[in-house]
């Protein structure tokens, strides 16, 4: 009895080990490097993206507002104010984008996104989200808590552009936070969305890595994960759905996927896709990988998602 008492206790120090372990690999914005760098296309970025990011810098450096705001949770939330006042002849400039970057990265390398919009015609806020960049809080947020950042910043625009047409736009856990803000009560200024391979949720998306990347299932050691950040941070796993927030959207959406997407599976657009009720549309590019769309076929990507936002602004 002894013997048997002594590995469940062993079995259930190893499982709370290996969740906290987990816990700091994903959502510990030092540690979560390493999954990005495990799951990272190996191809050579094109040189368009390069000088994208390169032009980008150089924006932010000479025509960037810095912007910080108290965030949901009295912390201080940044974001990068880029006024479009060379496009106001074309009508564009009171149409704001906030463009949001993806896990673990930051707004100062979302870019090769960022300046499309720009060279548009947009106006453009781009916040780091939750961990990130100039964002002073310690973790994670994987769109949960940052759909309640995205509400401030909604705001803040409001308050300095009463005539602002908005749009928000997410890549990845961007395309997420989007989703969850989608959920959200929003002024009527907010006007469309538009997410590029965003997940169904924060449990599906660690199920699909902690089973593709460790060989694990979630038993028990999502639940202990999913319990550590509800301890720490304030959400769980099964809290942060997109699916659930899709549900109550009642604005214009436009789902983006690549076929090819095995970081946040393509089957997961399809869900998401059927989940909302307000106007839809959805943009399968056939054979990119995880945010790689807007690569493998730049014209259809860019064409479709420019007249979306002219359809709606």
């Amino acid at each position: 009895m002894i013997v048997i008492l002594s590995i469940l206790l062993i079995l259930i120090l190893a499982s709370i080990i290996i969740s906290c372990v987990f816990y700091h690999f994903i959502l510990n914005p030092k540690s979560a490097k390493k999954l990005n760098k495990m799951d990272k296309d190996k191809s050579k970025e094109k040189e368009a993206k390069k000088e994208d990011v390169i032009a980008f810098q150089q924006l932010l450096q000479g025509n960037a507002k810095e912007i910080y705001l108290e965030g949901y949770k009295k912390d201080k939330i940044h974001a990068y104010w880029l006024e479009n006042e060379e496009q106001k002849e074309k009508g564009k400039s009171d149409t704001w984008i906030i463009a949001i970057h993806g896990y673990n990265n930051q707004a100062t390398t979302f870019g090769d996104f960022a300046m499309k919009f720009y060279r548009q015609g947009y106006s453009l806020l781009v916040p780091d989200l939750r961990g990130c960049g100039k964002n002073e809080c310690s973790y994670i947020g994987m769109g949960w808590h940052d759909r309640k950042d995205i509400l401030l910043w909604i705001e803040e625009i409001k308050k300095r552009r009463p005539n602002a047409s908005i749009i928000l736009y997410g890549v990845s856990m961007g395309a997420a936070t989007v989703m969850m803000t989608s959920g959200e009560e929003v002024p009527v200024s907010v006007k469309a969305y538009i997410t590029d391979c965003g997940y169904t949720s924060v449990w599906e998306e660690f199920s699909y890595k902690m089973k593709s990347l460790f060989h694990l299932p979630p038993f028990p050691f999502l639940y202990l994960t999913s319990a550590i950040t509800k301890l720490k941070d304030g959400y769980s796993f099964q809290e942060a759905s997109s699916l659930k927030q899709l549900e109550k959207c009642d604005r214009p959406i436009l789902l983006i996927h690549g076929s090819e997407d095995d970081f946040v599976p393509f089957i997961m657009q399809e869900k998401l896709y059927q989940a909302v009720k307000s106007e839809k549309e959805k943009l399968v590019i056939q054979g990119a990988k995880h945010a790689k769309s807007h690569e493998v076929e730049p014209e259809r990507y860019w064409g479709e998602v420019f007249n979306f936002i002219e359809l709606h602004k």
